[in-house]
Formats: C-alpha cells, structure tokens, sequence
C-alpha cells in the first residue's frame, strides 16, 4: 500500500467506499481540504448522481485520472485517522488474496456506526404555492408535513403512509414541483449519558454542610440521600444518580426536590458502556511441569519463528498457558488479540480471563451493539486497552501495536466466512495481520487442522504437544454402539444408550448430548408414497419446527404452514422422519421428566446474555442435561460433565468433501473432550450403523497423528491442500441452462492451460438456493507456482469477459479462495 505525505502540491485522493467496485476512484481535493485531509480519515462524497457515502483516504497523490474528472470531496468527517497505515495494507491484502474489492473489505471491517448512512430527505418548495385540488390524499399529508417541518426523511415518510410505496408518492410530488430531494449523511452511533449530581459549592465547606444535616433532619428522606451521597463521594469522584437511588431506596422524585432546594447540582456526563474490573487483586496459579515445558518452548521457538502450533490433547490446560504468554507479552506495553471461533466461547472465556487481567480486556464480536462495538473501536485505536477478546470480525480492529494473537481452536471451520465478501479465513489471516506488527501468532488446538500441521512438520511454524489431562483427569473411553438389528427406543435412543444416560444420572453427574440437526425433525413425509414438501426457492426439503408449528427452510429461511395433504398422492396425514435437537428435548423430557434438559442451538440462543445465562446455570448445576448442535462441541469447560453422547455419527461421516475424515474426527474429538476433564470414570458414547469405519476406530482410540499420516498420503496422492491451494467459483442464475452454460464457457477457457486444473462445472447436491441454479468449478494450483497472483488475476479477466456477453449479462458469480 503506497502512503503518501501529504503535502500542499498534492492535489486527489484514492478513496474507499463501501461498496464492491470494480476499482477505487478517486477525488478531487479541495483547497480548503489540503491542510486537514490526512490519510484514514473519513471524508464525505458524491458517487454516482447524488449519492453520499462516507469513505477512508487510502491514498493521496498529484496524478489526475485520465479516464473521468474527479468530483470534488465535500468534507472531512475526522480530525484524526480512525484506522491506522497497518490496516489499509492488511485490507489490500485481503482484496488481493480472497479475490474481492476493498470496498467489500472495509464494508465488513469497519462497525456499523463508523459507516455513516446516506439517507433521503424530502425538501419542501417554499417557492411555488401549492394547489390542494392537485394533490392525492397521501400526497396532501405528506405536505402537511413539509409546510410544518420544511423537511422529512423517508423513513419518517414511511411511518406516516405504512404499508403504501412511497417512492411513487415522493416522485409525484417531485414532479408537480412542490419538493425536491436530498442526501445526507447520518451518524447512528449515540455515546451513553449518564446522570450524575454534585454538590453545591454553598454547602463544600465543613460548617455549611454540618448545618445543612441539621436543616435535613426533619426530612428523612432527603437526610438519607444526603448521607448516601457522601458515602458514594468517597468512593468515586462523580456519584451516579441510580447509585444514590440505590443505597438510599429513594426515588428521582425526591432526589429531584433537593435540586430545587438548592443542595445538588445534576450534570450529564458522556460514560463508557464497558465495566473496568480492577486489576490490582489478579489470580495467580502455577503451572504443571508439562505446561511449564510448553510455555518455555513456545517464548524460545518465537525468538526465531513468528507462529507456534500448540497442540494440546482436551482439557490439557491449554488456556493457562495462554494466560501466562499473556502475562508475558503485557510487559511489552504492547496489544494483544485473543481470537475465538465461536461468539458462544467468549463469555465463558471471558470470565476467566477477567480474573487475571481485569480492566486490561475487552470483548468485540457481532452479537455486541453497534454503540458499544463503536466504543471498542475508539479504545482500540487510541492504544486504551491491552487484550481483545473477540471473534474473526475483532482481527480488523484498528491496532497500532500488536504484539501478540493466540488463534484458540484454530482448526475450526467458524474462522472461515462463507456467506460474504472477503471470505476469508480469519486464522490464516491472524498470520499475515501478524506479519505485518512483526508480531508473534500462537495457534491452539486438540485437533489441529492439516495445513497447520503440515507446516509444523515442515518446520515453518514451531511446534509443541501437550499430551496429559491437567490435574489427574484422563481422557475419556469411548463406546461405539452398533445400530445394526438394535430397536431404537423413543425414535432416537439405543438401550445402551439409555442406561448410559441413567447411570450419569444416578451418579449425579452431567450430560452433553450432541446432534448436528436442529428443529423437530429434518424430513415431514407422506408414508404411502414418500413425497417430501421442498421449499419454493431452494432444492432443499423442509425442516419440521414443532414449537413454532411450521415448516421452514434452512437455507433461505422461508416459512412454511404445516402441510396436512399430500401433494403427490393426496394422502391425508403426512409423518416426520428423523429427528433434530427440538424432538430429542422433548423425547427426554417425556422419558425423565424429574431432570432439568435445556436445548443449546441457533433457535434458542436469540438474545444478547443466551450463551452466558445457559452456561452459567449448566456451570452451577441446574441443568442435568445439554443437548445441542455444534454449539456445544467448542471448547466449553465444565467440571461435572460424566457423560457425551453422540446421537448420530453418521450424519457427521456422510459427506462428500476431501476433508470429511478430517472434519468429522475434529467435531466427535471435540465433543468428547468435553468429558472427563476432572473425572476418570467419564465416558462418551456414540450411536453408529458403520461401527468399523476408520474414523471411528482412530476416534476410540484418540489417535489423531494415525489419522494424519493416512489422509495427509492420500491428499498428497491426488494434489489436495496442503499441497495444493483450491479456489471455488460458484456461478448461479434463476435459469439452470444459462448458469451452466456460463460456467462451461469459463471451463473452456482453460482447456490446454498447463498452470492449473480445472474440474467442472459440477452440480452441488443442492443445486438451487434462494431461486438460483448452481454450478460450481473448482481450480487447483500448486502450493508452490511461483505466479500465484497472476494466475489469480487472468481469472478474474476471464470471468469478467464472460459476464459482459448479453446472454451472461445477470449471472451471479462467487469466489472461494482457500474453499472450506
């Protein structure tokens, strides 16, 4: 990224704005401008007609386009830079690396608020006199409107006329003269106010205020505020009004006449929405010999090699040695970053890490508000807190001395974004963010992921295992039950199974029951001919939700009445086939109905404190049973867990991807792990019709680095990562014929082209999703072509080219560097 200093001979600007665009324009600055515009600044522009936007200087330079004449930048938004010359660079990485603009990058890394809105506003014409017979009944209110207010936004438009399209209305009245429109940019973000009061300067010396309590006492209730305040003026400089309202058990009403009377002042003051947690009483332990060993190679290692791999069997402690290279690094004075993959994870991570390091961390992921990820932003950015804790959207925020990032749980598939631009993988991400800080990444995981493991055995990355329970836990046994001519019990559940969770029980000990499906049942079928309702957007059969006594789908999310009638043979009465986490809720609760069961899934953790209250009350003891998807496979931590039961191993092993053994010894490995972690005699058990498939055997047996070896010789055999890089193109239309004739044109493309393999166009298993036909292609590379970025770049050329032919004009095109 080529930063400029700005100089009063420079004469544009590069600017981002947050949109995918084909390339970053550019802007005329100025003279007025030239003195304050600094690159990282937000500044205010026209793109298009009339369009606003806020965007960030990325570059500042003398040479005039030569293509368009710049508009002029209206204004700047900052005084400073809100992101420092280390973010723009790991932004044009990003756009480089995952094949997408830097409009998409900064669209995805910068928080809402920082984003300003451009909204519309209807201006009124005091120019022209208006002419009531002219005007339609939603025309006239909305005038009425405007002859008060002299403007109005559309959203406000919007709630005068729900449920009516404004933009004819708005558009009629634009025509016949009597408003106009304008842009503006809108600041959502509203910093928290809190009220404080003080007391008068009348009553600030000893002898008035002695005379004050004695005026008061004939008033007790205002006496007991009086003396609550000079209690909490001990403790904190500013005393809160509910603070006072609290001690006192008093009311505003009452607070409220002292003011009159003179005795208190009340003043707003602008507060932070985050708690510091003192940090002068911080936890110490020791570690064990093996974790020791571990810390002392992993510092040593980082003297010459920038990522370390820590792998570490479950509950081996690794979070205390993470703790302790915290505690290293803080000495530093530098930022560090702990990423975890799932939002779930970080409350109860969370907790513990705010017993060792208190004021010193904050939290950022998506589940936060826009306010307070706004206030995370800020503090990051002015160097005022030492440790994030957060998700893959915390990897953007705006460090300036970034030390240190410990990738816990690094194998997990949650660090890939999928569903938008830039899909990156925010592990592989950490590495090259690192790089750019000379900063050191330490990686975690039980089940490290094969391309981590590869490059710690090509001596890339350093390496250390961690093969011991912390304390005297052991890991646990594993029993595979074989489904084959065994009668399942309530739909779901073998005998074996059954007396597992009674046994638990008995012992007074917990259980986590792992499903990867989530709703009533996954199929709702007619028993005489075996039609299955699909949904109307998506080549997909609908999920049966029993709670919200719908059908939906999970892929676009449309809902369903229940279907009574068979579309295919007319029978009356359809029936559910299979079940998901609500009916195995439901089949225990019927089955053990003295025990506490409490679901963990997408569709009860909706609120902001879900995780963190379900996990506290597991924590304490007043939950018997978790069942959940995938939520509870990730590193969660608890004491009394006796017993995991994997329900349905097969749906984890039947998948067709070079990476399903991988993928599904990580996720039974994880979710077994949860077990035994202070217990000998915990056990996890597991319902199978394939109890002799390999990945079962090397499960039972915890033995990943037999796993390794097989797969890793089979993906060197046939050029799959880690020897290879893979890149995905998914091309979809609303027509099946002309998505796939687009993507064989882009295949033919590359008939003859020695520089890489391409397989397809392949149709997915689900080949249509939210109205659109899929076909996918699939182009593989060597890991080591030394024109990587070429070869990236000619694609894009390639495609582009396609999309400019008028029978491809509308195709979607979407690419997947790194494909998961």
């Amino acid at each position: 990224v080529e930063l400029c200093n700005l100089n009063y001979f420079l004469l544009f600007a590069e600017i981002l704005i947050p949109l995918n665009l084909p390339q970053n324009y550019t802007w005329d600055i100025p003279d007025e401008l030239l003195p304050l515009l600094k690159i990282g600044v937000r500044v205010e522009v026209n793109l298009g007609k009339s369009k606003k936007y806020a965007g960030i200087v990325y570059r500042i330079f003398e040479n005039k386009p030569s293509t368009y004449i710049p508009k002029p930048i209206l204004g700047i938004i900052d005084d400073n830079p809100i992101i420092h010359p280390q973010q723009l660079e790991f932004w044009y990485w990003l756009s480089q690396y995952y094949i997408c603009s830097m409009g998409e990058v900064m669209q995805t890394a910068l928080p809402p608020y920082l984003k300003f809105y451009s909204e519309s506003t209807l201006i009124f014409n005091e120019a022209i006199e208006i002419n009531i017979n002219r005007l339609t009944e939603d025309e006239f209110l909305i005038i009425q409107v405007l002859e008060v207010q002299k403007e109005i936004t559309y959203n406000e438009i919007q709630k005068i006329l729900p449920h009516r399209n404004i933009s004819k209305i708005v558009h009629q009245l634009i025509l016949k003269g009597y408003a106009f429109t304008q842009e503006n940019l809108i600041n959502k973000f509203k910093p928290k106010v809190d009220s404080f009061i003080v007391l008068h300067e009348n009553y600030k010396n000893e002898i008035a205020l002695q005379e004050l309590f004695k005026n008061l006492e004939k008033s007790p209730s205002q006496l007991k505020i009086l003396l609550a305040y000079v209690q909490l003026s001990k403790q904190a400089e500013n005393v809160k009004v509910n603070d006072i309202i609290n001690l006192a058990d008093t009311t505003n009403a009452i607070i409220n006449t002292l003011i009159k009377k003179g005795v208190f002042l009340k003043i707003k003051k602008i507060v932070s929405r985050f708690v510091d947690m003192p940090n002068s009483n911080l936890i110490h332990f020791q570690l064990s010999k093996e974790q020791e060993l571990i810390k002392e190679q992993i510092i040593n290692s980082f003297i010459k090699k920038s990522v370390f791999l820590l792998h570490g069997i479950t509950g081996s402690g690794k979070t205390e040695i993470y703790i302790k290279i915290i505690e290293h690094y803080l000495q530093a004075e530098g930022q560090i970053l702990f990423m975890l993959p799932e939002i779930a994870l970080t409350t109860q991570i969370a907790s513990r890490l705010k017993k060792y390091f208190g004021e010193f961390i904050v939290i950022y992921h998506s589940r936060i508000s826009p306010n307070e990820r706004t206030e995370v932003w800020e503090k990051v950015l002015n160097n005022k807190v030492k440790i994030i804790l957060g998700a893959r959207s915390a990897l953007f925020l705006p460090f300036n001395n970034l030390q240190l990032i410990i990738v816990d749980e690094e194998h997990d598939l949650s660090y890939k974004q999928i569903n938008n631009s830039p899909r990156f993988n925010a592990r592989d991400a950490a590495i090259y963010y690192g790089n750019i800080f000379k900063a050191k990444v330490l990686l975690g995981s039980a089940t490290p992921s094969f391309e981590s493991m590869y490059n710690a055995q090509q001596k890339k990355y350093g390496y250390g295992y961690l093969n011991v329970r912390f304390g005297e836990a052991t890991l646990p046994t594993i029993e595979i039950i074989n489904l084959n001519n065994i009668e399942l019990q309530f739909t779901a559940f073998s005998p074996l199974f059954l007396e597992a969770i009674r046994n638990t029980l008995a012992e007074k000990k917990q259980i986590i029951l792992f499903h990867n499906r989530r709703g009533y049942a996954p199929y709702y079928f007619c028993k005489k001919c075996n039609w299955i309702p699909t949904c109307k957007y998506c080549n997909v059969s609908l999920t049966y939700f029993k709670f919200k006594n719908q059908l939906s789908c999970n892929y676009c999310g449309t809902k369903y009445p229940i279907v009574q009638t068979c579309a295919a043979c007319g029978t009356v009465g359809l029936e559910i086939k299979k079940y998901g986490t609500e009916q195995l809720e439901e089949l225990i609760n019927t089955m053990l109905p003295d025990i506490v069961v409490r679901r963990m899934d997408i569709d009860t953790m909706k609120g902001k404190n879900d995780f963190q209250n379900l996990l506290t009350n597991f924590e304490n003891k007043e939950i018997d049973i978790l069942i959940g998807t995938q939520m509870v496979v990730k590193g969660l931590d608890f004491d009394n867990v006796g017993l995991v039961g994997i329900v349905d191993a097969d749906s984890i092993l039947n998948f067709t991807d070079f990476r399903v053994s991988e993928r599904a010894f990580q996720m039974m490995a994880q979710v077994s792990g949860r077990a035994g972690r202070k217990h000998s005699n915990s056990k996890v058990v597991l319902q199978t019709f394939m109890p002799n498939n390999q990945i079962l055997q090397f499960l039972k047996n915890h033995n990943y680095f037999d796993l390794y070896d097989f797969e890793i010789n089979a993906r060197q055999q046939f050029n799959f990562p880690p020897f290879s890089r893979l890149i995905s193109i998914s091309i979809k239309h609303k027509d099946l014929h002309i998505a796939y004739n687009a993507a064989l044109t882009f295949t033919k493309l590359f008939i003859g082209n020695q520089e890489i393999q391409v397989k397809g166009p392949i149709e997915p298993p689900i080949n249509r999703i939210r109205n659109l036909y899929i076909w996918n292609i699939l182009i593989k590379i060597n890991r080591n072509h030394p024109q990587i970025p070429l070869i990236k770049s000619k694609m894009v050329q390639q495609l582009n080219s396609i999309r400019l032919l008028p029978e491809f004009k509308s195709i979607v095109i979407v690419i997947d560097v790194d494909n998961c």
